[in-house]
């Protein structure tokens, strides 16, 4: 939870019940904050500054689990725009200089702040997926030329290879405003892009009836290769409705958490209020669960417990799945991040990883998949 007091900023850490486990008073300005493994924070300043001295620029902080600083750095007059934990243990750090037409970077840190690489990527990428093979960087941008029916702002993607070399890049929009909010790497090579639509022509095709469009929430699916498979959008065409953030609960599995204005007779699909218990509530916080049908039409349901089991757990080193024969596993962090893949084995070697919580998913030839977490020591 954060918190500002005349221009200070304040990290306060509380349990289930509420109540106040630590409170820490970071600096000046706003921050954000990203969820470590290790059960701490890093935060990451969108002027520079992290520190009670305006004429520091201390640009990201690291926090233990008990609210301690371990390290900080500067990264110069930078806004950071995303941070996010590396399978390393590291940090991939997504900034841009301050200017409107200034350049963004990438920048790699060391498990203990320590700059290890920095790529300058146009336009500013805001966030970042780690893949096996290289990464795919995201983006809200103004993108010039192209298609007629690219609007001011659309949203763009780009694949790179392990090095950054980029492998292809997309722009996705209409005539009107597109903007991201997260993306997720599918177990078929593709990613589906979650964000918010205003446009009624070019790739926002699901709200071509839309005569004044409204801005919806957008989904869209795309292939490895970055062209589109399916788009949809979800709202009501009196009203806008924002999407504020995504998680992903299960293979193309989804809930969303997004902000609307009720109306007396609803439209489209929003179809819940708190508006008759509160009245002139406004704008109401909307939650709701999305399944890939199309992508995931037909996969079997998960395997139960009984089936499987993964030993030892806690673990120190290699863990063993045992009562299937596995052809894929996949490994995430406790952020929801992919980690690593094996292939064709049930010995899973985690001893490269810090010490955490992870997430297994051991897929086996029929598809079925089961699902189990292990600690790491």
């Amino acid at each position: 939870m954060n918190a500002h007091e005349s221009g200070r900023f304040s990290l306060l850490k509380i349990d289930d019940g509420f109540n106040e486990i630590w409170k820490r008073e970071i600096g000046y300005f706003g921050a954000n904050i990203e969820p470590t493994i290790d059960g701490g924070v890093v935060l990451g300043h969108s002027y520079g500054h992290l520190n009670k001295d305006y004429d520091a620029y201390d640009s990201i902080l690291k926090l233990d689990s008990q609210g301690n600083p371990e390290w900080r750095i500067s990264i110069g007059d930078m806004m950071v725009k995303s941070i996010t934990q590396s399978k390393d243990g590291g940090f991939f750090v997504s900034a841009s200089t301050s200017d409107i037409t200034g350049e963004g970077f990438l920048l790699k840190l060391s498990q203990d702040g320590q700059l290890e690489w920095s790529r300058p990527y146009n336009p500013r990428p805001s966030i970042v997926l780690e893949l096996e093979d290289g990464f795919l960087l995201a983006c809200t941008s103004a993108q010039e030329g192209g298609d007629s029916y690219y609007g001011p702002v659309d949203i763009f993607l780009f694949r790179t290879d392990m090095d950054g070399n980029i492998l292809w890049s997309h722009s996705y929009g209409g005539s009107s405003n597109e903007g991201v909010c997260s993306v997720y790497a599918n177990p078929n090579g593709g990613f589906t892009v979650f964000g918010y639509a205003q446009s009624n022509d070019g790739d926002v095709q699901s709200n071509a009836d839309a005569i004044y469009p409204m801005i919806h929430i957008w989904i869209f699916h795309v292939n490895g290769s970055g062209e589109l498979v399916w788009e949809q959008t979800l709202g009501t065409p009196n009203y806008d409705v924002g999407i504020n953030s995504v998680i992903q609960i299960g293979s193309y599995k989804y809930v969303l958490a997004g902000s609307m204005v009720w109306e007396e007779t609803s439209f489209g699909d929003v179809n819940c209020s708190n508006s008759s218990e509160i009245p002139n509530s406004g704008t109401n916080f909307w939650v709701l669960q999305l399944t890939d049908t199309i992508n995931s039409t037909g996969l079997p349901e998960p395997l139960s417990q009984a089936n499987a089991q993964v030993y030892p757990n806690p673990t120190q080193g290699s863990v063993s799945i045992q009562g299937i024969d596995p052809v894929e596993v996949q490994i995430f962090n406790a952020a929801g991040q992919w980690v690593k893949s094996f292939h064709g084995t049930n010995e899973i070697l985690l001893g490269d990883l810090p010490k955490g919580l992870y997430l297994i998913k051991a897929f086996r030839e029929d598809g079925q998949c089961f699902t189990d977490t292990v600690v790491k020591e």
